[in-house]
């Protein structure tokens, strides 16, 4: 029992050390994916919003990446010429994440690139993925 105790006491430490989004910055991601699956014509239980904000999309295909340029674009991380606006995202994560981290991992990804701007901007989020240093 003492064991039982003991593990669960550590799982429970370690689940509340992981970050996450914050309160605020979940419902801004909800009210954008809400119009990008509007926009796109996706089901509102599709996973493609819960995968793109976890890091979880591993193969670029056309919906993914049309979500992933839909949601920079309304939130103004990517601009109209394809550039990203590395201030609007960190100003966006900054509040509940180290500054230096998220500096540091968008410098890493600000030169990606794709055919497409949603090519772009897939590969961006994925970068960012594969480069960060801190838990989401």
């Amino acid at each position: 029992m003492y064991w039982a105790s003991a593990i669960f006491a550590s799982l429970f430490l370690i689940s509340f050390s992981l970050a996450e989004y914050s309160d605020q910055q979940r419902m801004a991601m909800d009210k954008i994916t809400n119009m990008c699956l509007e926009e796109l014509g996706l089901e509102s239980d599709s996973l493609i919003p819960q995968k793109a904000q976890y890091g979880g999309l591993k193969e670029r295909d056309e919906i993914s990446s049309k979500y992933i340029h839909c949601a920079m674009m309304r939130f103004g991380f990517m601009g109209p010429d394809g550039k990203f606006n590395l201030m609007a995202i960190e100003d966006f994560l900054v509040p509940h994440y180290a500054k230096e981290s998220v500096r540091k991992t968008l410098e890493a990804c600000n030169d990606q690139t794709g055919d497409t701007p949603e090519h772009k901007a897939f590969n961006f989020n994925q970068c960012f993925f594969e480069k960060k240093e801190f838990e989401i």
